[in-house]
Formats: C-alpha cells, structure tokens, sequence
C-alpha cells in the first residue's frame, strides 16, 4: 500500500510539474480587472470600467467595504455590474471576488468565457444570500478558441434586498514564467527549488511529446485540485511531498555532471525493477488470499 502511495505522490507530481512547459501568452499575474476595488472615481457614483445594469448605479463606503475606501452596491430586486476582459487560449485563471448580502438578497458573481464571435465557451458562476463579506473563488481552464470573458456582478431579491461586491480578481496562473503549482506550495516564483524545476523544463520537457501530453492532462485536472489546495492550505505539505522526488530529478539533471546523471539514471532503474518486483509478489498474494 505504501509503495502504490509512493507511487501515486511520484507520478501526480510529474504531472503537475509537467504543466510548467507550458507557454502561454497571457499577462502573468496582473489582474486582468479594471478598477477592481471601485476606489474611481471620486464619489458616489458608477465606477469606471463598469457597466451598470441598473437604474440606480453606486458605490459605498466605509463601513460596507471589503478593502479600501469603495464598493460596489446593488439592491432591489435585480441590477448588474459587468466588464470584459480579454483571455488568452489554452491557459489556467483564477477569478475571485468579495460578496456581502442581507437575508432579502441573493448576490451572484458569474464569469462567461467566450469566442471572438460571442459564443459561450464555458461559464463559472457563484451566490449566496444572508452573509458577510465571503470569497467566492474558482479556477477555470481555457480553451484554444477563448477570447475574452465577461464578469456579472448581479443581485436578485425583493425591494429592501441589498448586496456588495469588491476586491474581484481574474489573473493568469501558467505563463512562461510559472510552475503554478510547484510556486503555490513552495510559497514563491522565486524559491531555488522552483527554479531548478523551471530549468529542468527549458532543458528537457519544453520540447518532448510525453511532456506536452501531461501539460493537456494537466489543464484538465488543474483547476479543481488548484482550488482545493487554495481552500485547505494544509495540504500544501502534502504536495511538496509528492514533488520531492520531480525536484531530486530536477537537481541530478541540472546541475550535475554526465557521469552523475548516469548514476541517477541507473539508480532510478533499479528503484523501478524493484518496486515491480515487489508489486508483482504484492498482487500474487492479494489474488490467492496468502499471507506473509
């Protein structure tokens, strides 16, 4: 059991790290939202870059803000907020923003992916109702067609509903520069181990099929498991676990001498014949009941 564990950790983690040969033309982890706190302009007023859906557009304060000075506020029984950004192909977003809402009031904030053409690629979407300023939060992978994405911020209710919205946030999570997932465990882009990963990928997996065929398992499975791990900071141990063995590769690929990386090779053989000699006896005695 242990070494099908050991096993599961080595070969997610090869997965994950693949994802780094990815080269995508997005923006990096700017955010791609315009005015994304309300703070323009000066006043009660609609906040730039914003188009309002509703009779009644505005802007509150202090105390009815997540951060800053601004927020955006709706109520009655329907009115919007939307914005357009524009999103690269083929790439993995995370989109969050910061909602508020009495019990008359369901606050929702959806994000619609596109074509060049308008058609809906794909839609994320969360509500809630009766609660303090909470984080909605998701991680979505682009397709290779995606344009652009439009960002509703809605409430829905009867007349005395009212709802806030502030802070939203839509940012590229795997550009040239980013091992998305090795960076979000190891706390930095900057940490020396994501580099040596990050080298390991220039040198040897930005060009090989195998590795550009788990960079696409990689986009499909991605964005839920980025999500979880953003939800339950605990398991970021867990990961940096699974990619120990992806990081001693890395280091014996980079930064050794031929003679070296032959021995790591040779070594990693005897590991596999090992261990499938030990599965094999493993599955024999799991078959025929046997003990030992």
């Amino acid at each position: 059991m242990q070494i099908a564990v050991s096993l599961g950790l080595f070969v997610l983690a090869i997965g994950l790290f693949a994802a780094c040969a990815s080269q995508s033309p997005g923006a990096g982890s700017a955010n791609l939202i315009q005015n994304p706190g309300f703070e323009d302009p000066d006043g009660n007023v609609t906040p730039v870059h914003w188009t309002a859906g509703t009779t009644a557009p505005f802007r509150d304060s202090y105390p009815d803000v997540h951060s800053g000075n601004r927020s955006a506020y709706l109520h009655g029984p329907s009115g919007s907020f939307t914005q357009v950004a524009y999103v690269g192909a083929n790439s993995v977003y995370r989109f969050e923003a910061y909602t508020r809402a009495n019990a008359n009031a369901t606050d929702s904030v959806t994000l619609t992916v596109r074509d060049s053409l308008g058609s809906v690629l794909g839609t994320y979407s969360g509500n809630g109702t009766d609660h303090g300023w909470a984080r909605m939060i998701d991680y979505f992978a682009t397709p290779g067609n995606a344009w652009d994405a439009v960002v509703t911020l809605g409430i829905s209710g009867d007349t005395a509903a009212e709802a806030w919205f502030d802070d939203v946030l839509l940012e590229e999570k795997t550009n040239a520069s980013w091992c998305f997932i090795a960076t979000a465990a190891y706390g930095s882009r900057m940490d020396a181990r994501v580099a040596t990963l990050r080298a390991f990928r220039d040198r040897y997996l930005a060009s090989d099929p195998a590795g550009r065929g788990l960079v696409s398992v990689y986009y499909r499975i991605s964005p839920p498991a980025a999500k979880f791990i953003d939800d339950h900071p605990a398991l970021k141990p867990v990961v940096r676990a699974g990619l120990l063995p992806v990081v001693a590769l890395a280091v014996a690929a980079v930064d050794t001498t031929f003679g070296v990386k032959m021995g790591v090779a040779g070594g990693l053989l005897c590991v596999s014949i090992f261990v499938a000699v030990r599965l094999k006896g493993f599955t024999g005695r799991a078959h025929w009941g046997l003990g030992g």
